[in-house]
């Protein structure tokens, strides 16, 4: 029985190391330049609106895309992502939105509709995750030919049932306590085992129930510590047992150096210190919400801030920025967010 089962085991890790060569050639990182290796453990932290969620969402939504539909370029991966939401942040309407931008805005760039090889999708056909109905075969030499020769779209209800077999692809989780974010964990072995696309798990927020445990064990900090423990671990074997990718978010903080904060101690009249307070720089860190354990684990992490900034018609422009502070070196990328998802500032 041991040996059936690390056969089962290999066979599963095989399966969902095609995934990941998938993954490797897609771009889902906009602040990374490549895609993180099987086991990763990627966090995101920041401080409440700082689109630590939004990030997730549109890392989600290519990682379920397929790399192209109908000769339509999505530049997607077509892997299973496993959302756990234990904030209640996630909106699957967004992700609607999302992804319905992504496509319309590829078929918008493309004067005529090219036929992929091997013909249409047929959406009413799509089932258990899969991305090509069973009878795709036998209508795509009458439909390839016919979009092929008078350049036809999509129509609205075929895009709407791609998005919907898009989505099929992705397993929201939701979490209302620590208690039940540890058995999801856990059961998560036994989900993988049957869902061999899946190669990406998210967890928003990993912190949310951090404050509950101090709470309740008051000031036994030493409980809540533990508790943060055995959360790592669960994790740490789905990372090393599946080889999943994990993106994970946690609120964070923003403190003043010594220098700053003795600047701000002066004489709260003189015009130079409240000066200096408003150009006070800030040094990010992530608050202490997990485990030494889990520290050890990540090996990406990004610092998340907003800010505000008038663009050149005098409008209020919000801004992002994402700042890699491990590993080194540091690295920076500036976003905005419209409805299209993240994208570049101007």
């Amino acid at each position: 029985m041991d040996r059936l089962g690390q056969i089962n085991k290999s066979l599963q890790l095989l399966a969902r190391s095609c995934v990941h060569a998938h993954l490797c050639k897609g771009s889902v990182l906009p602040f990374g330049e490549e895609y993180p290796k099987p086991g990763g453990l990627i966090e995101f932290c920041g401080e409440s609106g700082t689109a630590k969620t939004e990030c997730l969402l549109n890392f989600a939504v290519s990682c379920i895309l397929p790399p192209d539909w109908n000769g339509y370029a999505l530049g997607g991966i077509g892997s299973g992502v496993v959302f756990i939401d234990t904030q209640s942040q996630f909106s699957m309407l967004r992700a609607f939105t999302l992804l319905e931008k992504r496509v319309t805005s590829s078929i918008s760039s493309t004067d005529v509709s090219p036929v992929r090889e091997g013909g249409v999708l047929q959406l009413d056909d799509v089932a258990g995750g899969s991305t090509v109905g069973q009878r795709s075969e036998l209508h795509s030499t009458d439909q390839g030919t016919r979009r092929e020769e008078h350049g036809e779209r999509p129509t609205a209800d075929e895009i709407e049932g791609f998005i919907r077999s898009c989505l099929e692809k992705l397993y929201v989780i939701r979490c209302y306590s620590r208690h039940q974010l540890l058995i999801t964990l856990h059961s998560l072995e036994n989900f993988l085992a049957n869902k061999t696309n899946i190669g990406i798990a998210m967890i928003d927020s990993w912190s949310a129930f951090y404050w509950m445990d101090r709470a309740s064990f008051g000031d036994q900090l030493s409980l809540a510590e533990n508790c943060q423990k055995v959360l790592t671990t669960a994790l740490k074997k789905l990372l090393n047992d599946h080889q999943l990718v994990v993106f994970l978010t946690k609120n964070g903080s923003f403190r003043l150096t010594g220098k700053q904060v003795n600047r701000q101690r002066g004489s709260p009249i003189s015009p130079s210190v409240g000066q200096a307070s408003a150009e006070a720089e800030k040094v990010p860190f992530s608050a202490d919400f997990g485990s030494s354990e889990l520290k050890r684990l990540i090996t990406e992490q990004y610092v998340l801030e907003r800010s505000e900034q008038l663009s050149e018609s005098g409008d209020t422009q919000i801004i992002f920025k994402a700042t890699r502070t491990h590993p080194k070196p540091q690295k920076t990328k500036h976003f905005m967010i419209s409805e299209k998802g993240l994208g570049a500032v101007r």
